[in-house]
């Protein structure tokens, strides 16, 4: 069958068609052999198979035997060293973001107007934040803020600090899901097991992953508040786990370089059928760079696959569970406390998160905001420039919706 985007699926989008149970079980089947939830056994037992099938095949035409970059680093090594990555916030950065809110309110402009010239800060603070850039583009690619004084500001005011701040990592921010701005990252027990379409609504276990936004080259979070047990930050270098590969399965290399059908279908805001083709892996500017969701091969909870899309190979499998496996023996975590703000380069570090458990005195709640820094120029990949978004995908700044607060649940009927 052809692959196309009006195969055989009904009308509308999940969040404007009233869906039922099985309405999602008949349009998007669940492969029961692979699931967003990894299994080591099933790894295993594709290890032996796949193994010997492809013994002798060696890297794809462009791909180094092993990459060496600052950017390629062991989660136990750094966590030993701490002031490579955890950057403490002095009382004069936090005065000077405090005094820059002050000017910003004395403006009376539009929320996005809010920018470097709007929100300024002092040039020695403009020095440090350009430290930070240089980190996530050509350091470890991470950084943590520790020390953000957020208890002297409303949580709607701490948003907009935090936007501010922003504006001197990234030369763009991008607004996603109805040209919303931020992701709000935060269990909601009004969900169930029918409606949850994404693993950010649950306190479960998250698997390595990038954040599959077009242009989107850094991720940042600030934690409005941390759990009351769990809920680490778990970061891997994908550089590491690429020289792991490498040496051993050239192949599974081979496997995440080729064309990959990602169904963006199967959650709340996509359209049943869309998909996109493109590698998963990629070596540019001397770098090895990701762009992967689990989630758009596997589907998550009881939204699967898109009936009209191919299921995933063995090989695809064995490939998607290596790189959280690895990445998860070469990981870092962080714990995560209340106004924390952390910077990932999307593309060169993979992030998960431990399972955890709220009290009613404290709930894990993250804001997330997109940036692009537009200093590393992708040729191979439209995804990787930007280029593929749409108007309703990425909004002009003048178009963004500050979403202080999380979107409610999308029911299911039953």
């Amino acid at each position: 069958m052809t692959i196309n985007e009006t195969n055989e699926t009904p009308a509308g989008s999940p969040i404007d068609r009233k869906w039922t149970v099985e309405d999602v079980k008949r349009e998007f089947p669940v492969d029961s052999t692979f699931t967003y939830e990894p299994s080591r056994h099933d790894w295993v037992e594709r290890q032996f198979e796949n193994a010997a099938k492809h013994r002798g095949e060696g890297l794809p035409t462009g791909f180094p035997e092993s990459i060496d970059r600052p950017s390629v680093w062991d989660g136990f090594e750094v966590q030993n060293h701490p002031e490579q990555w955890l950057h403490y916030l002095t009382d004069d950065q936090n005065a000077a973001l405090k005094a820059a809110l002050v000017h910003w309110k004395s403006l009376n402009l539009p929320l996005g107007k809010l920018n470097k010239t709007t929100f300024p800060l002092p040039e020695s603070f403009k020095a440090v934040t350009e430290s930070w850039v240089e980190i996530l583009l050509n350091g470890l690619g991470f950084l943590q803020l520790r020390g953000f004084n957020i208890d002297d500001f409303s949580e709607e005011d701490a948003i907009i600090v935090y936007t501010g701040l922003t504006s001197y990592i990234g030369d763009e921010r991008l607004n996603l899901y109805n040209q919303q701005l931020f992701g709000h990252i935060k269990a909601d027990s009004n969900y169930g097991p029918i409606d949850i379409v994404a693993p950010a609504q649950v306190p479960v276990e998250q698997v390595f992953h990038t954040d599959a936004i077009p242009g989107g080259n850094i991720v940042s979070f600030l934690a409005i508040n941390g759990a009351e047990t769990g809920g680490d930050s778990t970061l891997s270098s994908i550089g590491r786990v690429y020289n792991d590969i490498a040496k051993t399965r050239p192949d599974i290399i081979k496997t995440l370089a080729d064309d990959w059908i990602l169904d963006h279908g199967n959650t709340f805001r996509g359209t049943p059928g869309k998909f996109a083709k493109r590698p998963l892996l990629f070596h540019e500017n001397g770098r090895i760079i990701a762009a992967i969701a689990r989630r758009s091969v596997t589907g998550y909870g009881i939204w699967g696959r898109h009936k009209s899309l191919p299921r995933a190979t063995e090989e695809q499998k064995e490939a998607l569970d290596t790189l959280h496996f690895l990445g998860r023996k070469h990981s870092l975590n962080i714990p995560i406390r209340r106004g924390d703000i952390q910077f990932l380069n999307n593309y060169e570090v993979f992030h998960a998160r431990e399972a955890y458990t709220d009290s009613a005195e404290k709930q894990r709640h993250l804001v997330r905001l997109y940036l692009r820094i537009d200093r590393i120029e992708w040729e191979r990949s439209e995804h990787l420039k930007g280029n593929i978004t749409k108007k309703d995908e990425v909004a002009d700044l003048a178009d963004e919706i500050w979403n202080f607060k999380p979107h409610a649940p999308i029911k299911i009927a039953a």
